[in-house]
C-alpha cells in the first residue's frame, strides 16, 4: 500500500528538484515553478505553472489542473494516481541519493585537494 502523505512529505524536502525530474527545465516565478507543458508541443514557457509549495498544476493554455504533486505526476506520466506516487517516490529517492553523492564527491575532492597541498608543501620543505 502506498502512503502519499509519505510521498508529499519528501517531495516537500526538496520541490524543486522532483520538478525538474518530473517537467524537466523551467524557471522559478514568485512561487511557482514555469515550465513546457511535457503533454503537449509547448513552445513557449508560461502557461504551464505548478505551485511549488503544493505541487498544485494549471496549464492556462487548455485547463489541465490537478491538486497536488501526485496528480502532476499521473498528468505527466499518463497514469492513475497510485503508480504516479510510485514514481514519485522513486523519484524523491534518486533525488536524495544524488543530492548525497554530489555532497560525498565534493567532500572527497576537497580532501583530495589538502592531501595534494599537504604534500607539495611536504616536497618544499625537505629541498630546502
Amino acid at each position: 500500500m502506498i502512503d502519499f502523505s509519505e510521498v508529499k512529505k519528501r517531495y516537500r524536502e526538496d520541490p524543486i528538484a522532483i520538478l525538474k525530474r518530473i517537467i524537466g527545465a523551467g524557471r522559478v516565478e514568485g512561487g511557482d515553478y514555469v515550465a513546457l507543458n511535457p503533454r503537449r508541443c509547448d513552445k513557449k514557457a508560461g502557461s504551464f505553472r505548478i505551485d511549488i509549495a503544493s505541487g498544485k498544476f494549471h496549464d492556462f493554455a487548455t485547463g489541465d489542473r490537478g491538486g497536488s504533486v501526485i496528480d502532476l505526476a499521473a498528468f505527466v506520466f499518463n497514469c492513475d494516481i497510485a503508480t504516479a506516487a510510485q514514481k514519485l517516490r522513486q523519484l524523491s529517492k534518486t533525488a536524495y541519493l544524488s543530492e548525497s553523492c554530489f555532497l560525498m564527491c565534493s567532500r572527497i575532492s576537497y580532501i583530495f585537494q589538502i592531501l595534494v597541498i599537504f604534500s607539495i608543501a611536504l616536497c618544499i620543505v625537505s629541498v630546502i
